[in-house]
């Protein structure tokens, strides 16, 4: 199925709100079980951090909750998990333009969802770090975080900053606040220290195609941005 992309006005607005629909001690139990399992076993690098959990969107007010990064790992290992937890998070991620280049970066092959995977970047789901002075959730703020750690590159070197699409990934069971980025000339981007890239690439627009064809697999989500940000001459 491949994610469908809406245009996003900039008047949207994130409301932290209490979780609607918080787990049973038994659901609770298998997803401490899992992660065990997993952080213990084939994953040890994984770190349970808060994620935004998506509970309601409508005419650009989203509203969520704050969750454990293991009920999100449990729900993508188990199944059976899907529809009681029914967990939705909602990320950022952002066509980042330096000089008529695109930046992209391949997943490491350590990550959860998509590892290998060439994507655009930044990108990554809203954390606990989101919140801004006013506790409020600042998707800007969280794509500036991303920017930072896993491509190397300050907040004072992006000229420009807007939020302008919102992917609706069904079987990821993601939807992505997406944003143009365009840096100050001379920018140069490398792997963070977070360890979230195993490559990063600046491509320049005249040679995207070719770029695409050749890499081993690009994530759909960014495909699917990359079509819309063409129809709409973005």
């Amino acid at each position: 199925m491949k994610p469908e992309v809406h245009p996003l006005a900039a008047s949207f607005s994130i409301r932290e709100v209490v979780d609607p629909a918080p787990p049973s001690k038994q659901v609770l139990a298998e997803i401490d079980s899992i992660w065990q399992r997993e952080s213990l076993g084939a994953r040890p690098k994984l770190h349970d951090g808060q994620i935004f959990n998506l509970t309601s969107y409508r005419d650009g007010a989203f509203e969520g909750c704050f969750v454990p990064f293991r009920r999100w790992l449990a729900q993508r290992s188990e199944p059976s998990l899907r529809s009681r937890l029914a967990l939705r998070p909602l990320a950022v991620c952002a066509l980042t333009i330096c000089e008529e280049r695109l930046i992209f970066g391949r997943r490491s092959d350590q990550v959860l969802q998509d590892p290998g995977v060439w994507e655009l970047a930044p990108a990554g789901g809203l954390s606990g770090e989101s919140r801004n002075l006013e506790g409020q959730v600042d998707p800007a703020l969280q794509l500036l975080i991303e920017l930072d750690e896993e491509l190397a590159i300050k907040a004072d070197q992006v000229e420009h900053m807007e939020a302008f699409a919102l992917i609706d990934d069904k079987q990821e069971g993601v939807c992505e606040i997406a944003f143009r980025l365009e840096l100050a000339p001379g920018s140069r981007c490398r792997q963070g220290g977070r360890g979230e890239y195993g490559e990063v690439a600046m491509v320049p627009e005249d040679e995207l195609s070719t770029f695409l064809r050749l890499v081993s697999k690009t994530c759909e989500s960014s495909l699917a941005l990359l079509e819309y940000a063409a129809a709409i001459g973005g």
